[in-house]
């Protein structure tokens, strides 16, 4: 469950003990955002053209990593990812860790694992489709 915080002081607590999941402060989101623009206008641009623009094809993305994948037990490198698809791997999200970003290429990917991944849309969804079978 996704909560909304006032950002008062406790408030998050409160919210996680009440059964939320994960509690987002509009207020601080906002805040940091404002800040990154002022420190770093170019990153700021560059998600947005990745997350926020309807009319690119180059966007970020999450896939999972399916029993059924062929490439589940291979390195990041012998996965062939950036070759097969043109997909750069920024990070993976494993099961009870921590984000691991910038993987290495002896990076073993496993069923389960989360794949944080830059593309073009026709090129990710490829990968999301090779995923399945």
């Amino acid at each position: 469950m996704l909560a909304r915080s006032s950002g008062a002081t406790g408030t998050e607590i409160k919210l996680k003990r009440a059964g939320a999941d994960k509690v987002i402060s509009p207020y601080f989101i906002g805040g940091r955002r404002m800040a990154q623009a002022i420190i770093r206008p170019n990153v700021t641009d560059f998600i947005d053209l990745t997350m926020y623009t309807q009319d690119m094809t180059l966007r970020l993305d999450e896939i999972l990593v399916t029993d059924k994948a062929r490439l589940q037990g291979q390195t990041l490198m012998d996965s062939n990812l950036r070759k097969q698809y043109d997909i750069i791997v920024i990070g993976i999200k494993r099961a009870g860790e921590d984000m691991h970003f910038n993987p290495k290429p002896d990076n073993v990917l496993l069923s389960g694992d989360i794949l944080i991944v830059l593309g073009e849309e026709d090129q990710i969804q490829a990968l999301q489709c090779a995923m399945k079978v």
